[in-house]
């Protein structure tokens, strides 16, 4: 009686939990919903201002709320900072910070991150040229380095991939979940993952794909 007491006990926790994670994720749907109906402020936060904000939030753990008291900035805004995680070249950030007509002036107990750039790839030339039909146009690239740069990483991309198949990863999930599977493969954007054997709270998944919007970190063991 006591073990079926227990199992029942058992079942019935991993139940509340995933009542309490779905009633969390509706709750998230509806305020991103109520969110995007809200028109966009004018920009405020400069290119590292933001990184920071980000670094606060992912890290420290920051509210919404905290971050909206320490930034001088609506809650909305905050959102959508953290949600377009956008990074840019030097030259960009400078020239659209630049543009920023009242700036933040943030308080001395902030420090800011050391901002994080985009590298700048090589130009190259193309140009358009008509096909035979005269209805479609066809990019012809000129730039034999820039194919075989874009060829190599491609080939870097997909042996990484190779490399990590088969190996154990660990997935912390929105709700603070941390979650064992074995790493099977990846999309270009690496916004999917595919995984197989993932242990959950109600058993062994044997295959299943998670997406960037249900996890906050992945570790994959070398």
């Amino acid at each position: 009686l006591d073990v079926d007491h227990q199992v029942s006990k058992s079942r019935e926790d991993v139940y509340n939990e995933l009542l309490r994670n779905a009633k969390e994720r509706a709750r998230r749907i509806q305020f991103t919903k109520s969110v995007r109906a809200l028109p966009p402020e004018p920009r405020r936060l400069t290119y590292v201002q933001m990184q920071t904000l980000r670094y606060l939030r992912r890290s420290q753990e920051w509210s919404y709320k905290q971050l909206s008291e320490a930034f001088h900035i609506s809650v909305p805004s905050v959102h959508r900072i953290l949600q377009s995680d956008i990074l840019m070249t030097k030259e960009r950030a400078d020239a659209v910070d630049a543009e920023i007509d009242q700036p933040v002036i943030l308080d001395d107990g902030i420090e800011l991150v050391e901002p994080v750039y985009r590298k700048t790839l090589p130009t190259f030339k193309y140009r358009l040229t008509p096909l035979r039909s005269g209805r479609k146009l066809k990019l012809s690239m000129q730039d034999s380095e820039w194919q075989e740069l874009c060829a190599d990483q491609r080939m870097r991309f997909l042996n990484t991939l190779l490399h990590l198949r088969n190996h154990k990863i660990s997935i912390v999930t929105q709700e603070k979940l941390q979650l064992d599977a074995i790493f099977e493969s990846a999309n270009k954007r690496l916004d999917t993952l595919c995984v197989s054997n993932l242990a959950t709270p109600i058993g062994i998944v044997k295959k299943a794909l998670i997406r960037r919007n249900d996890l906050l970190e992945f570790y994959i063991s070398p």
